[in-house]
């Protein structure tokens, strides 16, 4: 884990959010559905170096924008769920405004109806909110769902926002709506999870080619944590040990021998073949 200067690691932030979404949030899907929610290790870094990495000088918080790119099936949108209930429930902030965001309503409220379930699943969160169709509410906090419908609306003030497939913005209407909303809070987290888009005009072409030169080192931004999950350029996409490497969640919620599925019919199809290497 990268801290960088002017940082420390603060382990006692970090567990806390660790604990939170291990000891409190659950699976809601799939055949661990009811089971506790314990990170894989490149699930664990992520929380522990957004909550646990901190300003030496504040003590605030020193990602404010998470940016994470894999392939689908990887538990991007499980993961997002359970740190937007942290961010609703736990994070020090007042009157907290969270929100979901997508460039439709039914992506907008994938990340929202997991946590909905979650909270029903927890007796702690549960007894500690009221859950309606598109709103969470803890007390004078509250998490929504919003979608690109939205995007001409004024008077947010968020404290908390996560785009679920940041590539299937039509435009940047939302995006800049949203994050422009934060201003006014001292450690907001703008969460984006995406897979491979296509279209290399949209806010998420460029927010993805920011966030390569973050990782390079050509562009300097301590606030902004880039997570690349995918295949080189001259990378074997048919082989198992590439498939690894681009899936840090292979063998957990994405198995091999659906890839393998998939890799023959990609192999007598080139339209198949694209769909496979991108998503």
């Amino acid at each position: 884990m990268e801290i960088g200067r002017g940082f420390y690691y603060n382990s006692k932030s970090a567990s806390q959010a660790v604990n939170f979404i291990e000891k409190i949030c659950k699976h809601t899907k799939g055949p661990k559905a009811g089971e506790a929610f314990i990170l894989e290790t490149w699930q664990k870094e992520i929380v522990q170096a957004i909550f646990g990495i901190k300003n030496k000088k504040t003590n605030l918080r020193k990602y404010k924008t998470v940016y994470i790119f894999l392939p689908r099936k990887n538990g991007k949108s499980t993961l997002a769920s359970a740190i937007a209930l942290f961010m609703l429930f736990i994070d020090s902030d007042k009157g907290k405004e969270v929100y979901s965001c997508a460039g439709d309503k039914y992506q907008a409220k994938i990340i929202f109806s997991q946590a909905a379930e979650m909270c029903k699943e927890s007796p702690i969160l549960k007894d500690n909110c009221e859950i309606y169709r598109e709103s969470i509410v803890n007390g004078n906090n509250y998490y929504r769902a919003l979608s690109a419908e939205s995007s001409t609306k004024m008077g947010y003030n968020a404290s908390a926002i996560f785009f679920d497939e940041l590539h299937i913005q039509k435009n940047r209407s939302l995006y800049e709506t949203m994050t422009s909303s934060t201003g006014a809070r001292e450690q907001p987290l703008t969460f984006l999870i995406t897979t491979a888009g296509y279209d290399k005009h949209s806010i998420c072409y460029e927010v993805h080619k920011y966030a390569e030169q973050i990782k390079s080192g050509r562009i300097k931004d301590p606030s902004f944590l880039p997570v690349l999950f995918a295949a080189d350029k001259d990378d074997d996409w048919k082989s198992p040990e590439i498939w690894r490497k681009a899936n840090p969640n292979l063998g957990v919620s994405i198995h091999e021998q659906y890839l393998k599925e998939q890799i023959k019919k990609a192999q007598v199809n080139p339209a198949q073949e694209n769909m496979f290497r991108r998503l």
